[in-house]
């Protein structure tokens, strides 16, 4: 004659949904957005801010050489826009997007503003380039011509007529 077992409630529940959770794996219904910031070395501390709908707050800042990921995210439309600084120019924006089979698409945006349809399973990596605006070179002439007035000034004021 057989005893009958009792097995608690919480027991047969660890047991029944080990099967799911052993065999889910990663999830490919969301998908990862990353942004990285590339400037010349001479950009040294300085922060480049963006504007996004990616994450949790509104902006985020990067130096040069700097990425930030935006992780599990659910598929539809997001955008990342670069506020660029004073003294630089936003030189150019590479997208590269991964499917879930490591399939590569690119472009080049043509402005600050990117605009991302996130697809299930898809990676995005978006790379804003900037580089600084050189000063302006006077031309031989403006240097000439600006130290002939100079010396003018100089000796009008010498002989008390200005």
């Amino acid at each position: 004659m057989m005893k009958a077992r009792r097995f608690s409630a919480v027991a047969l529940l660890v047991v029944s949904l080990l099967p799911a959770v052993c065999l889910a794996g990663p999830s490919t219904d969301r998908g990862t957005v990353y942004v990285t910031k590339l400037a010349p070395p001479e950009a040294g501390q300085t922060l480049f801010a963006f504007i996004s709908d990616l994450g949790p707050y509104d902006g985020f800042s990067l130096m040069g050489g700097q990425t930030i990921s935006f992780t599990d995210l659910v598929p539809g439309p997001y955008f990342v826009r670069e506020q660029v600084r004073q003294g630089w120019n936003l030189e150019s924006v590479a997208v590269v997007e991964t499917d879930e089979f490591g399939e590569t698409d690119s472009w080049n945006a043509s402005s600050s503003i990117v605009s991302i349809d996130l697809y299930p399973g898809r990676t995005v990596h978006v790379s804003f380039t900037n580089r600084p605006i050189a000063p302006p070179v006077p031309s031989p002439g403006a240097v000439v011509l600006g130290g002939i007035g100079l010396t003018l000034l100089g000796w009008l004021g010498r002989r008390r007529i200005l």
